[in-house]
């Protein structure tokens, strides 16, 4: 058992191997050390030696309890040995199973009680603190013989009624304490509710984890800052028990630079590091309570101290939620906060989430744009050049949790790569921003996107939001679903590609195979592109009022590289308006083997009958009619890359040409060549002098 006085240990303590009940075999004995003293229990439950472990029935029967003193075994299943530990903000001793493995630090030990109960059912009346709910059993004990709810418990509510609800909802009953438990089914608060349910939304109660919001946080007063203290100085996994967590304090942000795992060549060689981890995403569970400061979200290196939450480098996240139950707009002080701030530092750590969820708190926190114009729910390396390498996002949810859900933007200078794997992100002005590394996606999905439209908010997925340090991105989408959106105004896309490269060629590459994109909001597209954008697509279904759109916003295709689009084939876009809207600048190969012919049907081949240059605007195929006795001649289409060949054919029906052309048969003293080309500009023909009008036909290969 540990120590659990005040005093430092003593050559009496011991350090003993858990005990994992409920059924040793018979004439096992069992040691446990009590406040110096080494008592022993047989296989029975029966005491050896007195002074040891008391046999209970109940846990209740046992309270009050001495802490670090008192240790109790159940005679009934399941047999778990309690140890009595105090809270820190002097509230009534408990118990905590003795359990865990060696070598990991207990938050329990600590004094935090995970003793917070949640309904989903409440009854709130609007200016009453009366409230009612069937299923909280307010008069009740837990499993560790704990009163359910008890006077002077924190406690608020939402009016959040399901996943999409939390865009909007709002905190009906601002955080108060109880007043009075009236039965098992109605208690009173100290403050009022402002709105009314019936039957619905979030009631929490519980005790502290953590130190009041208003206090300065320490290891006397934060049962969860002390126990991670203890765990990041030691380089130990931080594990959490089942139950719910009440945090009215940033958390696991703090680490020693010199020891444990914060020093940086221990870091970047073993890739040791911090670790937070629960029983499980619907086991642990972290209320985010209204009260949270963001003056105190500060975790992460100078610069970015932005971090409400894990903003430690090289960090395994694994098996626990955090939730704000729906409390969409949590304040102005969170604009530019990140609930959970993975950081990093040069050379390069690595991070791991694994079975996380972050919910409900601050999806309308915000323009929906990143850094500093909106809460974050999840920030991967917010550009700290080189300082994150690399890492793994896997079985994990982010939902209306922030305005921006996800901001990846691992740093530039190196190659950094990041998968997702059964990643969501969804219920949130923008959802998914790229800014930088390889990102590659499998199984995903990132949509439900909400609000007014405002530059690339709206969008559920952005490359390349043109973040400070922004480098090229290439995201790499395999079996993604990218679906719906219900913004309130026109011109979102789902998948937005290179919107805010200021005019620059962004540099960003996106490979969609077999993902689905579908945005059925009027006035909005499924795919924007532009500033140099490149686009690769195989088995992709698209659905939306404007399919592909490119667009010169911001910048265009030309003078900043060509955009081009690669279809690979097998792809079905279904559009109520516009299948696909070019843009100057725009290459487009491949399209013929797309499902239901030609998508790219606005890519109309160019038919000019005029003097040189000729104006085709974009087309990579069309017709033009020389002048007689003309040597040269320039056709104007900035479909034309620095590396197209093209392709001339000698015509002499006149066909769609305009003006009623004589088209004679060219003159053979030598062949037609294609004297010059210029990358987004044009191309020339050279050839010899001919009495009459010459017509030809082009295609250039991109």
């Amino acid at each position: 058992m540990p120590n659990n006085s005040d005093s430092p240990p003593n050559t009496q303590d011991f350090i003993v191997l858990p005990i994992k009940p409920p059924n040793p075999p018979a004439g096992t004995i069992r040691f446990f050390a009590t406040g110096g003293a080494l008592s022993a229990i047989d296989s029975g439950g029966n005491s050896a030696l007195s002074g040891g472990v008391t046999s209970v029935a109940t846990l209740a029967s046992a309270l009050p309890c001495v802490a670090g003193v008192t240790v109790v075994q159940l005679n009934v299943a399941p047999f778990t040995i309690f140890r009595c530990v105090a809270p820190l903000d002097g509230g009534a001793n408990f118990f905590v199973p003795d359990s865990y493995p060696n070598n990991v630090i207990d938050p329990m030990a600590y004094g935090c009680r995970f003793n917070s109960h949640i309904s989903a059912i409440p009854t709130f009346t609007n200016a009453s603190n009366v409230i009612t709910c069937a299923d909280c059993n307010f008069t009740g004990l837990d499993y560790l013989g704990r009163p359910i709810a008890r006077i002077g418990q924190q406690v608020f509510g939402t009016n959040a009624t399901n996943d999409t609800s939390q865009a909007s909802s709002t905190v009906i009953l601002a955080q108060t304490t109880i007043l009075a438990i009236d039965s098992a089914t109605q208690i009173r608060t100290v403050g009022n509710a402002t709105a009314t349910t019936s039957a619905s939304g979030f009631l929490a109660w519980g005790d502290r984890d953590t130190a009041p919001a208003a206090s300065v946080q320490s290891v006397s007063n934060d049962p969860m800052f002390a126990a991670w203290t203890a765990a990041a100085t030691n380089c130990l996994p931080l594990v959490m028990p089942g139950g719910i967590g009440w945090f009215e304090q940033p958390e696991w942000n703090t680490f020693p630079a010199v020891g444990g795992c914060g020093t940086s060549n221990s870091v970047t060689n073993t890739r040791r590091g911090f670790s937070v981890q629960g029983q499980g995403p619907n086991e642990t569970i972290v209320l985010i309570a209204p009260s949270l400061d963001p003056t105190k979200c500060t975790g992460g290196p100078a610069g970015h101290q932005i971090g409400c939450y894990a903003s430690g480098p090289n960090m395994y996240l694994k098996g626990f939620q955090l939730h704000g139950l729906g409390n969409s707009a949590p304040g102005a002080g969170f604009n530019g906060k990140s609930l959970v701030f993975l950081s990093g530092f040069s050379p390069g750590i690595n991070f791991q989430v694994d079975s996380v969820y972050i919910f409900g708190f601050g999806a309308n926190q915000g323009n929906g744009q990143i850094q500093a114009g909106s809460l974050t729910g999840l920030n991967v390396g917010d550009g700290i050049n080189q300082g994150i390498s690399g890492g793994t996002i896997s079985n994990s949810i982010v939902e209306a949790a922030g305005s921006v859900g996800v901001y990846l933007h691992p740093g530039a200078g190196g190659t950094t790569n990041i998968g997702l794997v059964n990643f969501w992100v969804a219920v949130c002005r923008t959802c998914l921003v790229m800014d930088s590394g390889v990102i590659s996606s499998s199984n995903g999905l990132y949509g439900f996107t909400f609000g007014a439209v405002s530059a690339y908010s709206g969008s559920a997925v952005v490359i390349s939001a043109g973040g400070a340090g922004a480098s090229a991105v290439i995201f790499n989408s395999a079996n993604d679903a990218i679906p719906y959106a219900t913004t309130v105004s026109a011109g979102a896309a789902q998948l937005n590609i290179c919107p805010n490269a200021g005019g620059a060629n962004c540099g960003a590459k996106v490979n969609l195979t077999n993902t689905e994109i579908i945005n059925t909001s009027a006035g909005n597209s499924g795919i924007f592109y532009s500033n140099g954008a490149e686009l690769s697509m195989s088995n992709v279904f698209l659905q939306a009022p404007f399919g592909i759109v490119g667009n010169g916003s911001g910048g265009n295709c030309v003078g900043n590289g060509a955009c081009k689009i690669h279809d690979a084939g097998n792809n079905r876009f279904v559009s109520s308006s516009t299948v696909y809207t070019d843009v100057a600048g725009t290459t487009v190969d491949g399209w013929g083997a797309t499902a239901a012919g030609n998508p790219y049907g606005t890519r109309t081949a160019c038919n000019v009958n005029s003097v040189s240059p000729a104006a085709c605007g974009s087309a990579i195929t069309g017709s033009f009619v020389i002048p007689t006795t003309t040597t040269t001649y320039t056709v104007n289409t900035t479909g034309v890359t620095a590396n197209s060949k093209i392709l001339l054919f000698p015509r002499t029906y006149t066909g769609e040409l305009p003006g009623a052309p004589t088209c004679v048969t060219p003159a053979i003293t030598s062949e037609p060549t294609i004297s010059a080309k210029t990358g987004g500009t044009s191309f020339v023909v050279a050839l010899a002098s001919t009495a009459g009008q010459t017509c030809w036909d082009y295609l250039i290969m991109n």
